[in-house]
């Protein structure tokens, strides 16, 4: 493999433009005089440098950037000390001696970020959920799957002693109070035992416990130590429900806009006996005077197959045909299927 050739000296600022231009493909920027970027930048050696610095961060694998911007100044400001040099990017060549840092820049390897995952509580479930959950954020490079990429950055953040709420590709969780975060702790299907777990892990009361385990939930959609009891989303995954259904329920019927949420919603319902098709959710009417051939036509217009359709009759123990209808209205009356999903 030919090496990469060294990147030419950067400002703070272009190291900068780099991070707001990962952020950007999914709209979710933090305002440039915010708490600490903690950004893992993957290559193909699976070496990256994350720095400490609260306002110099990059996502240019092998990157080290020189502390240097006092407490309080500008992150765009140039260094108060005339002595340390601007951040060099290096762009991954094994031959080149990477270039003197200072205590707070940090490197990690793979094995270092997968043992600080671990140290820290999580699953490869959770790698898992938040490789499929940030799959448009994660840098893939270098990497046989979602799950690795995943691991890989939350590691490195991990390795720190930052939370994960800290990640690039966190959502910034809305304010919740005490009573509200405990309310939402419950429907994520979590117990007071689980509570207790991560207050003794953390060191922490439980109302802080639970402020923060819901933050967390809202932010990245996991929690180290503990794993939902057969909760709402449990039961929305059983029904044969994915993640994309989740999202393409997110943009029918709106809610909170996290596709996370959703799945704790429907979940909840699921949970209580009622199809979706029954739930308050549903347009119950949608599919009311439509014929078969209707129905038909509705399940193969949305984009599915044959192949979809014989998962679909086995399911339910009916015919292909029969299967093609009852999924034509399910379509219609709810925008989602279980079972099956839309290839590419």
């Amino acid at each position: 493999m030919t090496p990469h050739r060294p990147s030419p000296v950067a400002t703070l600022t272009d190291v900068m433009e780099v991070v707001e231009r990962r952020r950007r493909s999914r709209q979710r920027t933090r305002a440039a005089a915010g708490s600490a970027l903690a950004i893992a930048g993957i290559s193909i050696t699976g070496i990256a440098a994350v720095t400490l610095n609260q306002h110099q961060a990059s996502l240019t694998p092998g990157t080290a950037v020189p502390s240097g911007v006092p407490s309080g100044e500008p992150s765009g400001a140039p260094s108060a000390d005339p002595s340390v040099p601007p951040p060099v990017i290096d762009g991954g060549d094994p031959t080149v001696e990477a270039p003197p840092t200072e205590p707070d820049a940090f490197a990690i390897s793979r094995e270092g970020s997968a043992a600080a995952f671990a140290a820290a509580g999580y699953s490869d479930a959770d790698a898992v959920e938040l490789g499929f959950s940030f799959s448009q954020m994660l840098d893939l490079t270098g990497f046989a799957t979602q799950s690795e990429a995943a691991r890989f950055a939350a590691g490195a953040v991990l390795a720190q002693d930052l939370p994960l709420t800290d990640a690039y590709f966190a959502i910034p969780p809305a304010a919740l109070s005490v009573e509200e975060s405990y309310s939402q702790f419950e429907s994520f299907g979590y117990t007071d035992a689980d509570l207790d777990t991560l207050a003794q892990e953390w060191g922490t009361d439980r109302d802080a416990t639970v402020v923060r385990a819901t933050a967390e939930l809202k932010s990245v959609f996991v929690l180290p130590f503990v794993d939902v009891s057969p909760g709402a989303q449990t039961y929305f995954f059983d029904a044969g429900y994915t993640y994309p259904d989740a999202e393409a329920l997110v943009q029918e019927w709106g809610g909170s806009g996290v596709p996370g949420d959703m799945k704790v919603t429907i979940g909840d319902v699921l949970r209580s006996g009622v199809a979706l098709r029954d739930s308050q959710y549903a347009d119950a009417g949608a599919a009311d005077g439509k014929s078969d051939a209707d129905l038909a036509d509705a399940y193969r217009a949305a984009g599915y197959t044959e192949a979809d359709a014989q998962v679909i009759a086995t399911r339910l123990g009916v015919s292909v045909d029969q299967a093609i209808v009852w999924a034509g209205r399910e379509l219609l009356v709810t925008g989602v299927l279980p079972w099956v999903d839309i290839a590419g």
